[in-house]
Protein backbone atom coordinates (compact mmCIF):
# COMPACT_ATOMS: atom_id res chain seq x y z
CA UNK A 1 0.00 0.00 0.00
CA UNK A 2 1.02 3.88 -0.71
CA UNK A 3 -0.34 7.21 -1.11
CA UNK A 4 -2.45 7.76 -3.88
CA UNK A 5 -3.37 11.36 -3.53
CA UNK A 6 -0.89 14.37 -2.83
CA UNK A 7 -1.64 17.82 -1.83
CA UNK A 8 0.92 20.66 -3.61
CA UNK A 9 0.92 23.69 -2.03
CA UNK A 10 1.36 26.41 -5.11
CA UNK A 11 -0.18 29.22 -3.24
CA UNK A 12 2.80 31.71 -2.37
CA UNK A 13 3.90 34.89 -3.67
CA UNK A 14 7.68 34.01 -4.45
CA UNK A 15 9.00 37.59 -3.27
CA UNK A 16 12.22 36.86 -2.94
CA UNK A 17 12.17 35.33 -6.86
CA UNK A 18 10.65 38.32 -8.04
CA UNK A 19 13.97 39.24 -10.26
CA UNK A 20 13.55 35.89 -12.07
CA UNK A 21 9.66 35.23 -11.96
CA UNK A 22 8.03 38.59 -12.66
CA UNK A 23 4.59 38.06 -11.98
CA UNK A 24 4.33 34.59 -12.74
CA UNK A 25 3.76 32.04 -9.82
CA UNK A 26 6.93 30.66 -8.09
CA UNK A 27 6.21 27.12 -9.23
CA UNK A 28 5.07 28.27 -12.32
CA UNK A 29 8.87 29.26 -13.24
CA UNK A 30 10.35 27.86 -16.44
CA UNK A 31 13.21 25.77 -15.16
CA UNK A 32 14.58 23.20 -17.98
CA UNK A 33 12.11 24.20 -20.31
CA UNK A 34 8.94 23.43 -18.40
CA UNK A 35 7.34 25.04 -15.23
CA UNK A 36 8.83 24.11 -12.36
CA UNK A 37 5.94 22.23 -10.75
CA UNK A 38 5.79 19.80 -13.80
CA UNK A 39 8.83 18.84 -12.12
CA UNK A 40 7.56 18.24 -9.19
CA UNK A 41 4.44 16.44 -10.71
CA UNK A 42 6.64 13.97 -12.83
CA UNK A 43 8.26 12.97 -9.27
CA UNK A 44 4.99 11.65 -7.61
CA UNK A 45 3.24 10.89 -10.56
CA UNK A 46 6.09 8.17 -11.69
CA UNK A 47 5.86 6.98 -7.68
CA UNK A 48 1.97 6.06 -8.39
CA UNK A 49 0.19 9.03 -7.37
CA UNK A 50 -3.42 9.04 -9.09
CA UNK A 51 -4.96 12.49 -8.13
CA UNK A 52 -3.30 15.72 -7.51
CA UNK A 53 -4.74 18.24 -5.39
CA UNK A 54 -3.28 22.23 -6.60
CA UNK A 55 -3.74 24.48 -3.50
CA UNK A 56 -2.96 27.87 -5.38
CA UNK A 57 -4.01 31.25 -4.31
CA UNK A 58 -1.46 33.86 -6.20
CA UNK A 59 -2.96 33.93 -9.63
CA UNK A 60 -4.88 30.80 -9.44
CA UNK A 61 -6.12 30.84 -12.68
CA UNK A 62 -3.11 31.24 -14.77
CA UNK A 63 -1.84 27.86 -13.13
CA UNK A 64 -4.94 26.29 -13.95
CA UNK A 65 -4.85 27.39 -17.50
CA UNK A 66 -1.42 25.66 -17.67
CA UNK A 67 -1.68 22.72 -15.98
CA UNK A 68 -5.60 22.04 -16.74
CA UNK A 69 -7.80 19.15 -15.03
CA UNK A 70 -5.01 16.69 -16.16
CA UNK A 71 -1.40 15.87 -16.56
CA UNK A 72 -0.42 13.18 -17.63
CA UNK A 73 -4.04 11.39 -17.89
CA UNK A 74 -3.78 12.33 -13.91
CA UNK A 75 -7.02 13.98 -12.73
CA UNK A 76 -6.00 17.31 -11.35
CA UNK A 77 -8.29 19.51 -8.15
CA UNK A 78 -7.66 22.81 -7.40
CA UNK A 79 -8.55 23.92 -3.81
CA UNK A 80 -8.91 27.68 -4.31
CA UNK A 81 -8.01 30.27 -1.62
CA UNK A 82 -10.54 33.18 -1.61
CA UNK A 83 -8.83 34.65 1.31
CA UNK A 84 -5.39 34.31 2.76
CA UNK A 85 -5.73 31.00 4.34
CA UNK A 86 -1.38 30.26 5.39
CA UNK A 87 0.05 26.77 5.12
CA UNK A 88 -2.25 25.45 7.70
CA UNK A 89 -5.61 26.70 6.35
CA UNK A 90 -4.66 25.98 2.89
CA UNK A 91 -3.93 21.82 3.57
CA UNK A 92 -6.67 22.22 5.76
CA UNK A 93 -8.98 23.19 2.93
CA UNK A 94 -7.53 20.53 0.11
CA UNK A 95 -8.21 18.14 2.24
CA UNK A 96 -11.87 18.39 2.05
CA UNK A 97 -11.15 17.17 -1.54
CA UNK A 98 -9.21 13.84 -0.68
CA UNK A 99 -10.79 10.49 -0.70
CA UNK A 100 -8.08 8.59 0.90
CA UNK A 101 -7.27 8.58 4.82
CA UNK A 102 -3.63 9.37 4.68
CA UNK A 103 -2.54 12.25 2.03
CA UNK A 104 1.16 12.90 0.64
CA UNK A 105 1.32 17.38 1.10
CA UNK A 106 4.68 18.58 -0.69
CA UNK A 107 5.33 22.32 -1.59
CA UNK A 108 5.28 23.25 -5.21
CA UNK A 109 8.27 25.39 -5.20
CA UNK A 110 10.65 22.88 -3.59
CA UNK A 111 11.97 19.34 -5.13
CA UNK A 112 12.90 16.64 -3.04
CA UNK A 113 13.71 13.04 -4.69
CA UNK A 114 11.94 11.09 -2.19
CA UNK A 115 10.67 7.64 -1.80
CA UNK A 116 7.31 7.89 -1.02
CA UNK A 117 6.95 4.07 -0.72
CA UNK A 118 9.27 4.24 2.24
CA UNK A 119 7.47 7.93 3.84
CA UNK A 120 4.17 6.02 3.96
CA UNK A 121 5.53 2.92 5.53
CA UNK A 122 6.96 5.06 7.78
CA UNK A 123 3.61 6.63 8.37
CA UNK A 124 1.78 3.36 9.34
CA UNK A 125 4.55 1.85 11.05
CA UNK A 126 4.69 4.59 13.87
CA UNK A 127 0.84 5.24 13.61
CA UNK A 128 1.17 9.06 14.21
CA UNK A 129 -1.17 11.52 12.28
CA UNK A 130 1.41 13.31 10.73
CA UNK A 131 4.99 12.13 9.16
CA UNK A 132 7.82 14.37 8.12
CA UNK A 133 10.26 14.37 5.58
CA UNK A 134 13.39 14.86 7.22
CA UNK A 135 17.12 15.48 4.83
CA UNK A 136 20.75 16.59 5.85
CA UNK A 137 21.51 19.34 3.96
CA UNK A 138 24.82 21.64 3.61
CA UNK A 139 23.47 24.43 5.50
CA UNK A 140 20.57 24.98 7.22
CA UNK A 141 20.20 28.22 8.17
CA UNK A 142 17.21 29.28 5.98
CA UNK A 143 15.21 26.41 6.81
CA UNK A 144 15.84 25.80 10.83
CA UNK A 145 16.78 22.49 12.34
CA UNK A 146 15.22 19.37 13.11
CA UNK A 147 16.62 18.04 16.51
CA UNK A 148 16.03 14.27 17.32
CA UNK A 149 16.04 12.60 20.54
CA UNK A 150 15.69 9.24 21.33
CA UNK A 151 14.03 8.91 18.36
CA UNK A 152 11.29 11.48 18.71
CA UNK A 153 11.11 14.85 17.09
CA UNK A 154 12.53 16.80 20.16
CA UNK A 155 12.54 20.68 18.69
CA UNK A 156 12.15 22.68 15.56
CA UNK A 157 14.75 25.24 16.29
CA UNK A 158 14.96 28.68 14.68
CA UNK A 159 16.98 29.69 11.38
CA UNK A 160 19.87 30.96 11.18
CA UNK A 161 22.41 28.18 12.45
CA UNK A 162 24.68 28.07 9.63
CA UNK A 163 26.16 24.40 9.06
CA UNK A 164 25.05 21.13 8.16
CA UNK A 165 21.72 19.68 9.68
CA UNK A 166 18.81 18.35 9.54
CA UNK A 167 15.73 19.76 8.24
CA UNK A 168 11.88 19.76 7.66
CA UNK A 169 11.96 18.63 3.68
CA UNK A 170 8.41 20.01 3.57
CA UNK A 171 7.06 16.57 2.46
CA UNK A 172 4.44 15.16 4.47
CA UNK A 173 1.95 12.13 4.55
CA UNK A 174 -0.82 13.18 6.37
CA UNK A 175 -4.54 11.48 8.32
CA UNK A 176 -6.72 13.79 6.61
CA UNK A 177 -8.74 14.27 9.96
CA UNK A 178 -5.70 15.14 11.99
CA UNK A 179 -5.56 18.39 11.43
CA UNK A 180 -7.87 20.77 13.99
CA UNK A 181 -10.66 21.87 12.63
CA UNK A 182 -10.20 25.90 12.72
CA UNK A 183 -11.10 28.61 10.91
CA UNK A 184 -9.25 30.90 9.01
CA UNK A 185 -5.60 31.38 8.30
CA UNK A 186 -3.17 29.44 10.27
CA UNK A 187 0.49 28.09 9.50
CA UNK A 188 0.76 24.61 9.26
CA UNK A 189 4.44 24.80 10.92
CA UNK A 190 4.25 27.20 13.59
CA UNK A 191 0.31 26.33 14.96
CA UNK A 192 0.43 22.66 14.17
CA UNK A 193 4.14 20.79 14.05
CA UNK A 194 5.69 22.61 16.79
CA UNK A 195 2.97 21.89 19.07
CA UNK A 196 2.61 18.34 18.30
CA UNK A 197 6.45 17.75 17.60
CA UNK A 198 6.14 14.95 20.44
CA UNK A 199 3.11 13.41 18.47
CA UNK A 200 4.77 13.48 15.15
CA UNK A 201 6.28 10.35 12.82
CA UNK A 202 9.48 11.18 10.72
CA UNK A 203 11.62 9.46 8.06
CA UNK A 204 15.03 10.24 7.56
CA UNK A 205 16.35 10.68 3.43
CA UNK A 206 19.48 10.73 1.63
CA UNK A 207 17.45 12.64 -1.41
CA UNK A 208 18.07 15.55 -3.59
CA UNK A 209 16.61 18.39 -2.28
CA UNK A 210 16.22 21.81 -3.98
CA UNK A 211 14.57 25.02 -3.08
CA UNK A 212 13.82 27.82 -5.25
CA UNK A 213 12.68 30.37 -3.27
CA UNK A 214 16.18 32.45 -4.21
CA UNK A 215 17.36 33.48 -7.45
CA UNK A 216 20.72 31.43 -6.32
CA UNK A 217 19.13 28.31 -5.88
CA UNK A 218 16.88 28.72 -8.73
CA UNK A 219 19.82 28.26 -11.35
CA UNK A 220 20.97 25.65 -9.75
CA UNK A 221 17.68 24.13 -10.00
CA UNK A 222 17.94 25.20 -13.69
CA UNK A 223 21.48 23.28 -14.21
CA UNK A 224 20.34 19.91 -12.34
CA UNK A 225 17.15 19.54 -14.23
CA UNK A 226 19.35 20.07 -17.79
CA UNK A 227 20.86 16.87 -16.99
Amino acid sequence: MMARECIILAGGLGTRLKSVSGDIPKPMVQVAGKPFLFHVMDLIINQGIEHIILAVSYRHDYIRHCVGDRYRDIKISYSVEQEALGTGGAIQQALTLASKENVLVVNGDTYLALNIEKLYEAHLLQGQPCTLALVDVENSSRYGRVEIIENRIAEFAEKGQVGPGMINAGAYCINKTSLPRQPGKFSFEEDYLKPQRNRLGFYTCQAYFIDIGIPEDYYRACEYFKI
